[in-house]
């Protein structure tokens, strides 16, 4: 791609993280050539570096009406953030919930929203620990109760508000 472009490799990076140290003459020639060449970054790879750019979602089912409103305003939300959001079915019992969990963190998410969880305080501090932003909302546990818990890590970017 820098050949493409006629930069750096140095030049294509930076672009491509949008970071400072580019003049607009160069990141434009750098993004004709990503779409030229249809360069499209990897994810895993992007993980590795540190960000993934993707958000992980939590549902327990994604037939509720009420779900589809939150997924419609998270993406909404993360349009112009550069981040992504995938939603992950947790089901009604415990063990699918589980391996939906496990799912998000082996796919480096770099923060969850889990609405509704039933996964215990514990296994929530355990997924906190892995994933530092992280957001539950909802009752915890099996109790069926009145009373909503928030729990929200560091955002992922400035201009997020929790």
């Amino acid at each position: 791609m820098a050949k493409h472009a006629g930069v750096s490799k140095a030049a294509v990076s930076k672009v491509i993280r949008n970071d400072y140290g580019v003049s607009e003459a160069m990141r434009d020639r750098v993004q004709r050539a990503i779409e030229e060449l249809g360069y499209r970054p990897q994810a895993a790879a992007r993980a590795l570096r540190g960000r993934a750019y993707t958000i992980g979602v939590l549902l327990r089912h994604i037939g509720i009406p009420f779900y589809a409103e939150i997924m419609s305003g998270l993406v909404e939300h993360l349009a112009e953030s550069g981040y992504q959001a995938i939603m992950i079915q947790g089901g009604t019992q415990d063990k699918t919930e589980e391996r939906a969990i496990d799912a998000l963190i082996d796919r480096q998410v770099d923060g969850i929203l889990m609405i509704a969880p039933l996964a215990r305080r514990t296994r929530l501090e355990q997924v906190a620990r892995e994933i530092p932003p992280w957001c539950s909302a909802g009752t915890t546990g099996r109790r069926r109760t009145t009373r909503s818990s928030m729990t929200t890590g560091p955002a992922p970017s400035s201009s997020w508000s929790t």
